[in-house]
């Protein structure tokens, strides 16, 4: 085997984890502002549809 297939191969799943890591945290980031989780919040749960924001 190549050995540039090999790193192709081997190097995929750490790039996938290193990805899956980044939206994670940016997820995280975005959830913590109480504006945007308040929001999301609203929206689609229905006991609070009624509720300001503010």
């Amino acid at each position: 085997m190549y050995s540039f297939v090999r790193e192709e191969i081997f190097s995929y799943p750490m790039l996938q984890w290193n990805q899956e890591k980044t939206f994670d945290a940016a997820c995280k980031k975005v959830l913590s502002k109480k504006a945007i989780l308040a929001y999301i919040v609203k929206k689609t749960i229905p006991e609070f549809e009624d509720y300001s924001v503010r």
